[in-house]
């Protein structure tokens, strides 16, 4: 069962879809991390992050639509 009638409630009454994002609001954080850590001069950290955008960006020419937090 796939969608939005897949969705179960857990024993806490929270929805599986408290863990994960959808992908696109995710890709746009990331950028947007990536553009702070740039302008502080934190290029290591741009770096980790841009490497975590570019599995995000596979993920989603793959049709992913939602991205897990755990």
């Amino acid at each position: 069962m796939y969608g939005a009638s897949a969705v179960t409630m857990d024993t806490k009454g929270d929805t599986n879809m408290d863990y994960v994002l959808p992908i696109n609001d995710y890709s746009i954080d990331l950028q947007k991390e990536i553009d702070d850590a740039e302008w502080l001069g934190e290029f290591d950290r741009a770096d980790n992050v841009k490497r975590e955008l570019d599995d995000v960006k596979r993920m989603i020419d793959n049709g992913e639509l939602y991205y897990p937090m755990f």
